[in-house]
């Protein structure tokens, strides 16, 4: 089961930063290193077309995850 809380104190600041990043800008933001990481714990996903293109967005466990580290940090 998906726990938001436990998701959020594991992420490094930069990983934070970068979720935060793309919960404000609301929008697919060019793919950065983090988002690598971010994928793997299912907060962001893949966006664009063609699906080659390097785009992240973020998802509704992310943004979850997102309202945690805003609160807290």
């Amino acid at each position: 089961m998906f726990d938001a809380l436990e998701t959020a104190g594991g992420l490094t600041k930069r990983q934070e930063k970068r979720l935060i990043a793309l919960a404000r800008a609301c929008t697919a933001m060019p793919w950065s290193e983090d988002d690598d990481r971010l994928r793997s714990l299912k907060l962001v996903q893949r966006s664009g077309w063609p699906l080659s293109a390097r785009f992240a967005e973020i998802n509704a466990w992310g943004w979850t995850v997102a309202l945690h580290v805003t609160v807290e940090g």
